[in-house]
């Protein structure tokens, strides 16, 4: 019999979607359950995105689509990054995927060849260490315990980037400790990374508009402006917006980043739908009542 190729021996599925699964199926049994497994928002999108879905179906809206995302659809994002500090990039600075996810797995298919090392903070969301094992790169743990506030300090920092990663993951607010880090730390991380050219930076920040308590986020780009070409931000519908089924994630980067993203899109998923693309467009231009109930 044929043999899978070796990647897959490599290959786990999702330890947070098998608890999901085992969660759900457990509730449709009728026992209470309580679920640690993946966070999904306890509130709906507005009803405009469900009637700007309703509306492309009504145009029978299913052609290909632009396997970088439509003119629209990157506008609408280009718009949110500045609402939130992060200015001057354009539509070929962008592109999407099938949630953040799928542009982070994108993303190391682009930036690591196998043997290539990717740092990260621990605790980390666990699908990191999954594609960074699928790709056959290297990973270095940087242990960030709770006596620091699960936060990664400068030292660490400059420790882990002097053995010269091929890319450096950062996750602020975090998954799964939901510390948020202060832009004097945010400050003090970038002069680190200032000093290390050769290594990508992925900037997972997700949670940017789920901040409470007068918290602020700050970006690598907004403190040290000469990390913007190294700098990737990767951003998604599912959290602020309550829309994790939806799969809409984006990225902002080097345009050189952003076409690649956009090649392995093309060779892949082809584009998002064009009802998900209308219902994104809905969210990120309307009400924003959502991400702005704290």
């Amino acid at each position: 019999m044929p043999q899978l190729a070796r990647r897959m021996s490599r290959a786990k599925p999702s330890a947070i979607m098998a608890v999901a699964e085992k969660a759900k199926r457990l509730k449709a049994e009728g026992r209470d359950i309580i679920s640690f497994s993946i966070g999904v928002p306890n509130f709906l999108p507005g009803d405009h995105v469900y009637a700007a879905a309703r509306e492309a179906l009504a145009k029978d809206s299913g052609q290909y689509g632009s396997n970088r995302g439509p003119d629209a659809l990157l506008d609408a994002f280009l718009a949110h990054m500045e609402q939130i500090g992060l200015t001057g990039y354009g539509r070929a600075n962008c592109s999407t995927g099938i949630g953040a996810k799928h542009v982070i797995y994108n993303l190391a298919e682009a930036l690591l060849d196998e043997g290539d090392t990717i740092a990260f903070p621990v605790p980390y969301w666990t699908s990191y260490m999954d594609i960074a094992e699928i790709v056959n790169a290297k990973v270095d743990l940087l242990p960030c315990p709770a006596s620091q506030d699960y936060k990664m300090t400068p030292a660490q920092l400059d420790a882990a980037l002097a053995k010269k990663p091929k890319v450096f993951l950062f996750n602020n607010p975090s998954n799964p400790t939901g510390m948020v880090y202060t832009r004097d730390e945010v400050v003090a991380l970038a002069d680190v990374l200032v000093k290390y050219p050769d290594t990508w930076i992925i900037a997972d920040d997700i949670y940017n508009r789920m901040l409470f308590d007068g918290l602020e986020y700050v970006n690598f780009v907004q403190v040290r402006p000469e990390l913007r070409e190294r700098v990737i931000f990767i951003d998604s519908l599912s959290k602020t917006y309550g829309m994790p089924g939806w799969r809409v994630g984006f990225m902002a980067g080097p345009e050189s980043v952003a076409q690649a993203v956009t090649t392995m899109n093309s060779n892949h998923i082809t584009n998002i739908p064009e009802i998900v693309v209308a219902a994104a467009i809905a969210a990120l231009n309307g009400p924003q009542d959502v991400p702005e109930h704290k």
